[in-house]
Protein backbone atom coordinates (compact mmCIF):
# COMPACT_ATOMS: atom_id res chain seq x y z
CA UNK A 1 0.00 0.00 0.00
CA UNK A 2 1.33 3.41 -1.00
CA UNK A 3 1.68 5.99 1.79
CA UNK A 4 -0.87 8.80 1.57
CA UNK A 5 1.89 11.39 1.98
CA UNK A 6 3.28 10.39 -1.42
CA UNK A 7 -0.10 10.80 -3.16
CA UNK A 8 -2.10 13.78 -4.29
CA UNK A 9 -5.15 14.77 -6.30
CA UNK A 10 -4.70 16.00 -9.87
CA UNK A 11 -6.99 17.01 -12.75
CA UNK A 12 -6.71 14.24 -15.31
CA UNK A 13 -5.15 14.79 -18.72
CA UNK A 14 -6.94 13.52 -21.84
CA UNK A 15 -5.31 10.10 -21.77
CA UNK A 16 -6.17 9.67 -18.09
CA UNK A 17 -9.77 10.75 -18.70
CA UNK A 18 -10.15 8.06 -21.34
CA UNK A 19 -8.47 5.51 -19.08
CA UNK A 20 -10.85 6.34 -16.21
CA UNK A 21 -13.83 5.77 -18.50
CA UNK A 22 -12.46 2.49 -19.82
CA UNK A 23 -12.05 1.24 -16.26
CA UNK A 24 -15.68 1.90 -15.36
CA UNK A 25 -17.21 0.09 -18.34
CA UNK A 26 -17.47 -3.31 -16.63
CA UNK A 27 -19.21 -1.72 -13.65
CA UNK A 28 -21.58 0.73 -15.34
CA UNK A 29 -21.76 -0.34 -18.98
CA UNK A 30 -24.58 -2.89 -18.72
CA UNK A 31 -26.76 -2.94 -21.81
CA UNK A 32 -24.30 -1.21 -24.15
CA UNK A 33 -21.15 -2.15 -26.01
CA UNK A 34 -17.79 -0.70 -25.01
CA UNK A 35 -17.86 1.57 -28.08
CA UNK A 36 -21.36 2.82 -27.23
CA UNK A 37 -20.31 3.46 -23.64
CA UNK A 38 -17.34 5.55 -24.69
CA UNK A 39 -19.43 7.40 -27.28
CA UNK A 40 -21.98 8.33 -24.60
CA UNK A 41 -19.27 9.93 -22.48
CA UNK A 42 -17.88 11.71 -25.53
CA UNK A 43 -21.34 13.21 -26.08
CA UNK A 44 -21.39 14.29 -22.45
CA UNK A 45 -18.20 16.28 -23.10
CA UNK A 46 -20.13 18.31 -25.68
CA UNK A 47 -23.17 18.88 -23.49
CA UNK A 48 -23.86 22.20 -21.79
CA UNK A 49 -23.17 20.75 -18.33
CA UNK A 50 -19.58 19.95 -19.31
CA UNK A 51 -18.64 22.96 -21.41
CA UNK A 52 -16.18 25.71 -20.41
CA UNK A 53 -14.35 23.55 -17.90
CA UNK A 54 -17.47 22.62 -15.91
CA UNK A 55 -16.59 18.92 -16.00
CA UNK A 56 -13.32 17.86 -14.39
CA UNK A 57 -12.06 14.31 -13.98
CA UNK A 58 -9.82 13.97 -10.91
CA UNK A 59 -7.30 11.22 -10.19
CA UNK A 60 -5.42 10.14 -7.09
CA UNK A 61 -1.85 9.43 -8.16
CA UNK A 62 1.75 9.47 -6.87
CA UNK A 63 3.17 12.95 -6.89
CA UNK A 64 6.20 11.78 -8.85
CA UNK A 65 4.07 9.99 -11.49
CA UNK A 66 0.95 12.09 -11.79
CA UNK A 67 0.91 11.76 -15.60
CA UNK A 68 0.87 7.95 -15.45
CA UNK A 69 -2.11 5.87 -16.51
CA UNK A 70 -1.52 3.73 -13.43
CA UNK A 71 -3.45 6.08 -11.10
CA UNK A 72 -5.21 4.64 -8.06
CA UNK A 73 -8.80 5.89 -8.35
CA UNK A 74 -10.83 8.67 -9.94
CA UNK A 75 -13.96 10.79 -9.72
CA UNK A 76 -15.68 13.61 -11.60
CA UNK A 77 -17.05 17.01 -10.63
CA UNK A 78 -19.58 19.16 -12.45
CA UNK A 79 -19.57 22.88 -11.73
CA UNK A 80 -23.11 24.24 -11.58
CA UNK A 81 -25.10 27.32 -10.68
CA UNK A 82 -26.55 27.15 -7.21
CA UNK A 83 -28.63 29.46 -5.11
CA UNK A 84 -27.80 30.13 -1.46
CA UNK A 85 -29.39 32.26 1.22
CA UNK A 86 -27.02 33.32 3.96
CA UNK A 87 -27.15 35.92 6.70
CA UNK A 88 -27.34 39.38 5.20
CA UNK A 89 -26.17 42.58 6.80
CA UNK A 90 -28.55 44.67 4.68
CA UNK A 91 -31.90 46.04 5.76
CA UNK A 92 -33.55 43.88 3.11
CA UNK A 93 -32.93 40.70 5.09
CA UNK A 94 -31.63 37.42 3.77
CA UNK A 95 -31.12 37.61 0.02
CA UNK A 96 -30.50 34.69 -2.35
CA UNK A 97 -27.20 34.68 -4.22
CA UNK A 98 -26.28 32.76 -7.37
CA UNK A 99 -23.20 30.86 -6.24
CA UNK A 100 -20.75 28.31 -7.69
CA UNK A 101 -21.31 24.75 -6.51
CA UNK A 102 -20.28 21.27 -7.56
CA UNK A 103 -21.83 17.85 -8.10
CA UNK A 104 -19.48 14.91 -7.50
CA UNK A 105 -19.97 11.77 -9.58
CA UNK A 106 -18.42 8.52 -10.84
CA UNK A 107 -16.29 7.71 -7.81
CA UNK A 108 -14.40 4.60 -8.90
CA UNK A 109 -11.56 2.45 -7.59
CA UNK A 110 -10.26 -0.49 -9.68
CA UNK A 111 -10.67 -3.87 -7.91
CA UNK A 112 -6.90 -4.24 -7.43
CA UNK A 113 -6.77 -0.98 -5.45
CA UNK A 114 -9.80 -1.50 -3.23
CA UNK A 115 -9.71 -1.93 0.53
CA UNK A 116 -6.70 0.37 0.95
CA UNK A 117 -8.40 3.69 1.73
CA UNK A 118 -7.52 5.35 -1.58
CA UNK A 119 -11.06 6.48 -2.46
CA UNK A 120 -11.58 7.90 1.01
CA UNK A 121 -8.33 9.85 0.75
CA UNK A 122 -9.22 11.10 -2.73
CA UNK A 123 -12.52 12.44 -1.42
CA UNK A 124 -10.80 14.10 1.55
CA UNK A 125 -8.45 15.88 -0.83
CA UNK A 126 -11.33 16.90 -3.05
CA UNK A 127 -12.45 19.44 -0.44
CA UNK A 128 -9.02 21.07 -0.71
CA UNK A 129 -9.44 21.76 -4.44
CA UNK A 130 -13.15 22.65 -4.48
CA UNK A 131 -13.46 25.00 -1.51
CA UNK A 132 -12.04 28.53 -1.24
CA UNK A 133 -8.82 28.62 0.73
CA UNK A 134 -10.49 30.90 3.28
CA UNK A 135 -13.01 28.12 4.02
CA UNK A 136 -10.38 25.45 4.66
CA UNK A 137 -8.36 24.70 7.83
CA UNK A 138 -5.31 26.89 8.20
CA UNK A 139 -2.92 23.94 8.14
CA UNK A 140 -2.93 21.05 5.71
CA UNK A 141 -2.44 17.74 7.57
CA UNK A 142 1.28 16.96 7.73
CA UNK A 143 0.62 13.22 7.45
CA UNK A 144 -0.91 13.83 4.02
CA UNK A 145 2.22 15.52 2.67
CA UNK A 146 1.71 18.66 0.60
CA UNK A 147 -1.73 20.01 -0.32
CA UNK A 148 -3.05 19.19 -3.81
CA UNK A 149 -2.44 21.80 -6.50
CA UNK A 150 -5.19 24.36 -6.97
CA UNK A 151 -6.70 24.82 -10.43
CA UNK A 152 -8.29 27.90 -11.96
CA UNK A 153 -11.52 26.10 -12.93
CA UNK A 154 -12.34 25.12 -9.32
CA UNK A 155 -11.70 26.35 -5.79
CA UNK A 156 -14.72 28.62 -5.30
CA UNK A 157 -17.42 26.21 -4.09
CA UNK A 158 -20.05 27.42 -1.67
CA UNK A 159 -21.28 23.83 -1.39
CA UNK A 160 -20.91 20.45 -3.09
CA UNK A 161 -23.20 17.43 -3.29
CA UNK A 162 -23.02 13.78 -4.20
CA UNK A 163 -25.38 10.79 -4.21
CA UNK A 164 -24.07 7.88 -2.18
CA UNK A 165 -24.57 4.23 -3.08
CA UNK A 166 -22.33 3.07 -0.23
CA UNK A 167 -24.48 4.11 2.72
CA UNK A 168 -24.62 7.25 4.81
CA UNK A 169 -21.33 7.01 6.68
CA UNK A 170 -18.57 6.63 4.10
CA UNK A 171 -18.67 10.14 2.68
CA UNK A 172 -19.40 11.73 6.04
CA UNK A 173 -15.95 10.69 7.28
CA UNK A 174 -14.26 12.01 4.13
CA UNK A 175 -13.27 15.19 5.93
CA UNK A 176 -10.86 18.07 5.52
CA UNK A 177 -8.85 16.76 8.51
CA UNK A 178 -7.99 13.16 9.48
CA UNK A 179 -9.81 12.89 12.81
CA UNK A 180 -12.99 14.75 11.86
CA UNK A 181 -16.32 13.71 10.35
CA UNK A 182 -17.29 16.87 8.53
CA UNK A 183 -17.67 15.46 5.03
CA UNK A 184 -20.88 15.02 3.03
CA UNK A 185 -24.04 14.58 5.10
CA UNK A 186 -27.08 12.61 3.88
CA UNK A 187 -30.38 14.48 3.85
CA UNK A 188 -33.92 13.35 2.97
CA UNK A 189 -33.45 10.28 0.74
CA UNK A 190 -37.22 9.91 0.35
CA UNK A 191 -38.96 8.45 -2.71
CA UNK A 192 -42.63 8.12 -3.58
CA UNK A 193 -43.49 5.50 -6.18
CA UNK A 194 -46.53 4.27 -8.06
CA UNK A 195 -46.91 0.89 -9.77
CA UNK A 196 -48.44 1.82 -13.12
CA UNK A 197 -50.22 -1.54 -13.46
CA UNK A 198 -52.17 -0.72 -10.28
CA UNK A 199 -53.42 2.73 -11.31
CA UNK A 200 -55.40 1.99 -14.48
CA UNK A 201 -58.57 3.29 -12.88
CA UNK A 202 -56.90 6.65 -12.24
CA UNK A 203 -55.86 7.32 -15.83
CA UNK A 204 -58.64 8.98 -17.84
CA UNK A 205 -59.17 8.72 -21.56
CA UNK A 206 -58.01 11.72 -23.48
CA UNK A 207 -60.77 14.27 -24.07
CA UNK A 208 -61.34 17.76 -25.32
CA UNK A 209 -61.07 18.92 -21.72
CA UNK A 210 -57.64 17.29 -21.40
CA UNK A 211 -56.40 18.89 -24.62
CA UNK A 212 -57.69 22.27 -23.48
CA UNK A 213 -56.14 22.18 -19.99
CA UNK A 214 -52.80 20.52 -20.50
CA UNK A 215 -49.84 20.86 -22.82
CA UNK A 216 -47.20 18.22 -23.55
CA UNK A 217 -43.64 19.53 -23.43
CA UNK A 218 -41.17 18.43 -26.08
CA UNK A 219 -37.42 19.03 -25.70
CA UNK A 220 -37.65 22.67 -26.67
CA UNK A 221 -40.63 23.48 -24.46
CA UNK A 222 -39.32 21.60 -21.46
CA UNK A 223 -36.03 23.50 -21.69
CA UNK A 224 -37.98 26.77 -21.64
CA UNK A 225 -39.93 25.50 -18.62
CA UNK A 226 -36.73 24.88 -16.65
CA UNK A 227 -35.57 28.43 -17.42
CA UNK A 228 -38.84 29.83 -16.07
CA UNK A 229 -38.67 27.49 -13.10
CA UNK A 230 -35.18 28.70 -12.23
CA UNK A 231 -36.49 32.27 -12.03
CA UNK A 232 -39.38 31.17 -9.83
CA UNK A 233 -37.00 29.30 -7.51
CA UNK A 234 -34.97 32.49 -7.09
CA UNK A 235 -38.11 34.41 -6.16
CA UNK A 236 -39.30 31.73 -3.76
CA UNK A 237 -36.01 31.52 -1.90
CA UNK A 238 -36.08 35.26 -1.36
CA UNK A 239 -39.60 35.01 0.10
CA UNK A 240 -39.12 31.81 2.10
CA UNK A 241 -39.72 32.04 5.84
CA UNK A 242 -37.39 29.12 6.56
CA UNK A 243 -34.44 29.95 8.81
CA UNK A 244 -31.22 30.56 6.96
CA UNK A 245 -29.02 29.15 5.64
CA UNK A 246 -30.57 27.26 2.74
CA UNK A 247 -29.42 26.29 -0.72
CA UNK A 248 -30.41 24.58 -3.94
CA UNK A 249 -29.20 23.88 -7.44
CA UNK A 250 -30.98 25.50 -10.37
CA UNK A 251 -32.48 23.24 -13.07
CA UNK A 252 -31.57 25.33 -16.11
CA UNK A 253 -28.38 25.45 -18.20
CA UNK A 254 -28.73 21.78 -19.12
CA UNK A 255 -28.79 20.40 -15.56
CA UNK A 256 -32.30 18.90 -15.66
CA UNK A 257 -32.05 18.13 -19.38
CA UNK A 258 -28.99 15.99 -18.74
CA UNK A 259 -31.14 13.45 -16.92
CA UNK A 260 -32.87 12.24 -20.07
CA UNK A 261 -29.96 12.94 -22.43
CA UNK A 262 -27.73 10.63 -20.41
CA UNK A 263 -30.18 7.73 -20.91
CA UNK A 264 -30.95 8.44 -24.56
CA UNK A 265 -29.31 5.26 -25.83
CA UNK A 266 -31.92 3.20 -23.99
CA UNK A 267 -35.14 5.20 -24.36
CA UNK A 268 -34.48 5.88 -28.05
CA UNK A 269 -35.19 2.17 -28.64
CA UNK A 270 -38.61 2.29 -27.00
CA UNK A 271 -41.71 1.67 -29.11
CA UNK A 272 -43.38 4.09 -29.28
CA UNK A 273 -40.35 6.33 -28.97
CA UNK A 274 -40.97 9.13 -26.45
CA UNK A 275 -41.07 12.69 -27.77
CA UNK A 276 -42.30 14.48 -24.64
CA UNK A 277 -40.37 15.11 -21.44
CA UNK A 278 -42.97 16.93 -19.41
CA UNK A 279 -46.51 18.15 -19.14
CA UNK A 280 -47.83 21.48 -17.91
CA UNK A 281 -51.05 23.34 -17.48
CA UNK A 282 -51.73 25.74 -20.30
CA UNK A 283 -51.14 28.64 -17.91
CA UNK A 284 -47.83 27.13 -16.80
CA UNK A 285 -46.40 27.56 -20.29
CA UNK A 286 -46.26 31.23 -19.32
CA UNK A 287 -45.45 31.21 -15.61
CA UNK A 288 -44.32 27.65 -14.73
CA UNK A 289 -47.00 27.32 -12.05
CA UNK A 290 -48.03 23.69 -12.62
CA UNK A 291 -45.85 21.15 -14.41
CA UNK A 292 -43.87 17.93 -14.18
CA UNK A 293 -40.78 16.91 -16.14
CA UNK A 294 -39.23 13.46 -16.29
CA UNK A 295 -36.64 11.06 -17.59
CA UNK A 296 -37.11 7.43 -18.57
CA UNK A 297 -34.82 4.83 -17.03
CA UNK A 298 -35.29 1.67 -19.08
CA UNK A 299 -31.82 0.23 -18.67
CA UNK A 300 -31.66 -3.57 -18.81
CA UNK A 301 -32.14 -5.98 -17.28
CA UNK A 302 -34.74 -4.75 -14.77
CA UNK A 303 -35.32 -1.00 -14.88
CA UNK A 304 -38.51 0.30 -16.49
CA UNK A 305 -39.25 3.52 -14.70
CA UNK A 306 -40.40 7.09 -15.27
CA UNK A 307 -38.59 9.34 -12.82
CA UNK A 308 -40.03 12.80 -12.26
CA UNK A 309 -37.09 15.20 -12.35
CA UNK A 310 -38.97 18.35 -11.35
CA UNK A 311 -42.51 18.91 -10.12
CA UNK A 312 -44.44 22.04 -9.28
CA UNK A 313 -48.12 21.86 -8.30
CA UNK A 314 -50.62 23.00 -5.71
CA UNK A 315 -52.62 20.40 -3.74
CA UNK A 316 -55.64 21.34 -5.88
CA UNK A 317 -53.79 20.60 -9.15
CA UNK A 318 -51.61 17.68 -8.08
CA UNK A 319 -54.03 14.82 -8.77
CA UNK A 320 -54.89 16.10 -12.22
CA UNK A 321 -51.21 16.63 -13.03
CA UNK A 322 -50.27 13.14 -11.87
CA UNK A 323 -53.08 11.66 -13.93
CA UNK A 324 -51.43 13.10 -17.04
CA UNK A 325 -48.05 11.68 -15.99
CA UNK A 326 -49.68 8.29 -15.48
CA UNK A 327 -51.32 8.52 -18.90
CA UNK A 328 -47.93 9.11 -20.51
CA UNK A 329 -46.40 6.22 -18.55
CA UNK A 330 -49.10 3.80 -19.68
CA UNK A 331 -48.74 4.92 -23.28
CA UNK A 332 -45.08 3.94 -23.18
CA UNK A 333 -45.55 0.72 -21.18
CA UNK A 334 -43.64 2.05 -18.18
CA UNK A 335 -44.07 -0.04 -15.03
CA UNK A 336 -43.22 2.45 -12.27
CA UNK A 337 -43.29 6.19 -11.57
CA UNK A 338 -40.96 7.71 -8.97
CA UNK A 339 -40.55 11.19 -7.51
CA UNK A 340 -38.05 12.37 -4.89
CA UNK A 341 -38.86 14.43 -1.80
CA UNK A 342 -42.46 15.14 -2.58
CA UNK A 343 -43.73 18.13 -0.59
CA UNK A 344 -45.53 17.20 2.62
CA UNK A 345 -48.79 18.85 1.49
CA UNK A 346 -48.87 16.52 -1.55
CA UNK A 347 -48.05 13.20 0.12
CA UNK A 348 -51.55 12.34 1.35
CA UNK A 349 -52.89 12.89 -2.15
CA UNK A 350 -50.07 10.80 -3.60
CA UNK A 351 -50.85 7.95 -1.22
CA UNK A 352 -54.56 8.13 -2.07
CA UNK A 353 -53.53 7.72 -5.71
CA UNK A 354 -51.73 4.51 -4.80
CA UNK A 355 -48.28 5.94 -4.12
CA UNK A 356 -45.94 4.61 -1.44
CA UNK A 357 -43.28 6.71 0.29
CA UNK A 358 -40.10 5.27 1.77
CA UNK A 359 -36.48 6.05 2.58
CA UNK A 360 -34.14 4.88 -0.16
CA UNK A 361 -30.98 2.93 0.54
CA UNK A 362 -29.30 4.10 -2.67
CA UNK A 363 -28.64 7.44 -4.39
CA UNK A 364 -28.54 9.13 -0.98
CA UNK A 365 -28.46 12.95 -1.43
CA UNK A 366 -25.46 14.23 0.53
CA UNK A 367 -24.11 17.76 0.86
CA UNK A 368 -21.09 19.58 2.17
CA UNK A 369 -21.25 23.31 2.92
CA UNK A 370 -18.05 25.35 2.86
CA UNK A 371 -19.51 28.29 4.78
CA UNK A 372 -18.85 26.99 8.27
CA UNK A 373 -22.50 26.34 9.12
CA UNK A 374 -23.59 23.25 11.02
CA UNK A 375 -25.19 20.70 8.66
CA UNK A 376 -28.26 20.41 10.87
CA UNK A 377 -28.90 24.14 10.44
CA UNK A 378 -28.92 23.98 6.64
CA UNK A 379 -31.96 23.29 4.46
CA UNK A 380 -31.48 21.73 1.01
CA UNK A 381 -34.46 23.00 -0.96
CA UNK A 382 -35.86 21.44 -4.15
CA UNK A 383 -33.90 18.26 -3.43
CA UNK A 384 -35.32 16.44 -6.45
CA UNK A 385 -34.09 14.11 -9.17
CA UNK A 386 -33.19 16.87 -11.67
CA UNK A 387 -29.85 17.32 -9.90
CA UNK A 388 -28.58 13.74 -9.91
CA UNK A 389 -25.85 12.92 -12.39
CA UNK A 390 -27.06 9.62 -13.84
CA UNK A 391 -24.61 6.76 -13.29
CA UNK A 392 -23.20 8.46 -10.21
CA UNK A 393 -22.91 5.12 -8.48
CA UNK A 394 -19.87 4.51 -6.38
CA UNK A 395 -17.55 1.57 -6.86
CA UNK A 396 -14.96 1.97 -4.17
CA UNK A 397 -15.03 -0.84 -1.57
CA UNK A 398 -12.51 0.92 0.57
Amino acid sequence: MTAFSSLSLFPANLEQILESRKRTFQQWGKGVTFEEYMERDARTDMHEVAQDGRLITWILAPRDAHDSLDFLCSCETYRRDGLAVRKSSSDQGDLPEVVPCYAVASVYTPPTNRGKGYARHMMRLLHWVLAPETSLPKEFPAEWGLPPPRVSSAGDAVFSVLYSDVGKDFYRVCSTLPAEENGWVVTNPISTTWEVVEIDKLSPTESKEFVRQWSWLDEGLVYEMWNKDAEMIKQELSLSSLPTPRFTFLPHKGVAEFQHRRLQFFWSKMDPRPTYWGVSSIDATKDASTFATWTLDVRPPTSNKLIITRLRASPEDFESLMTQVMTFAKRHFVEMIEVWNLRSDLKDIAHRLGGKSFARDEHLPSFKSYGGEKPEDITWMYNEKYMLHTCSQDSILT
